[in-house]
């Protein structure tokens, strides 16, 4: 919606909200259908921007920008993930259910100067964060291997006179639990400053001339990170790695370009830049180190790869645990 309160001021407001779902984009070529998904990405945003005309010479504009977005990718069946040498698989996808979302406020300025030969542009970008993370909980169900094939379980009654039940047919088996999310506290803050100068050096030759600087407040969440087991247990042995990431000071981005008007008629432009530009930090990397950071964290909690691990609660041995056949029968037997 556009608003003219003057000739000298107008004012835009917008809103947006934006729903993208899909399925089994987290499957693979070999799974079987039980191993779907379903993904639901949902993207809110809102923006109000106010320009203003406060001399021939002087245009400024000033935006405020909310945006909320929110995806999760689950599924709904929850049993055992059971795969098979070569590929195939079937059960709850390892990848489900997991989650990603963040609230976000943006306040902006940028102000237009004409003097002479030159447009200087200035501004100031003020990011806000107030909510980000999420959580992931990777092999959310009991996996059980099995070291072959469907089809040759099913056929080869010399190695597998039991089939799927013949004990030392599966070798491996794992499961993960803990709490699996990671949320940065306090949120995270972006600020950038920048200048440029627009300088028409002759009637054919324009020069684009500026500078920008960053700064990231808590984007690595080193105050979280510092009490990451992960990190305390470096600290514990003396490791060189030992060390907290922290945001940079330094990110200067100076940028060049230039338009020459070859003939000065407007018909053949020849145009060219150079620039510097930092972008944000891949954020799985602090976020899954503040994961660390909780009270109870996510991990695996066994991973059975060899016939004389014990299944956990069973007192069996993997190498004679029989898939599908009651605890106590196995026992008796």
């Amino acid at each position: 919606m556009d608003y003219k309160f003057s000739d000298h001021e107008t004012a835009y407001l917008s809103y947006t909200s934006q729903a993208n779902d899909s399925l089994n984009d987290q499957s693979g070529q070999t799974g079987d259908l039980t191993e779907g998904n379903f993904t639901k990405n949902h993207l809110q945003a809102a923006n109000f921007t106010l320009n203003s005309v406060i001399s021939p010479s002087t245009v400024n504009s000033f935006l405020v920008g909310y945006q909320y977005w929110n995806n999760i990718i689950d599924s709904t069946l929850k049993v055992p993930l059971v795969t098979f040498i070569g590929g195939s698989s079937f059960g709850t996808n390892g990848n489900v259910p997991q989650q990603s979302y963040q609230r976000k406020w943006q306040f902006r300025d940028d102000l237009t100067k004409t003097v002479g030969r030159h447009t200087f542009g200035m501004g100031v970008d003020f990011i806000y964060n107030p909510k980000l993370g999420g959580f992931f909980e990777s092999n959310s169900t009991l996996e059980v291997d099995f070291g072959a094939d469907p089809s040759v379980i099913t056929t080869d009654s010399t190695n597998y006179p039991q089939g799927f039940a013949t004990p030392g047919a599966v070798i491996g088996m794992s499961a993960s639990a803990g709490d699996p999310y990671f949320d940065m506290p306090g949120g995270t803050k972006q600020l950038g400053l920048y200048f440029q100068d627009d300088w028409r050096v002759t009637k054919k030759l324009t020069l684009n001339l500026g500078v920008r600087w960053d700064k990231d407040f808590n984007l690595v969440g080193a105050s979280a990170i510092a009490k990451s087991r992960t990190y305390l247990e470096l600290v514990a042995i003396n490791s060189p790695y030992a060390k907290l990431s922290h945001d940079d000071d330094k990110d200067f981005s100076p940028r060049v370009g230039f338009a020459y008007d070859i003939t000065g008629q407007g018909k053949h432009v020849l145009r060219g830049g150079y620039g510097l530009y930092y972008g944000n930090i891949f954020q799985n990397i602090p976020l899954f180190m503040i994961q660390h950071a909780r009270p109870s964290i996510y991990q695996g909690l066994f991973s059975l790869t060899t016939p004389t691990d014990v299944v956990p609660g069973t007192g069996i041995e993997l190498g004679n645990w029989r898939y599908g056949v009651l605890l106590t029968a196995q026992r008796a037997g």
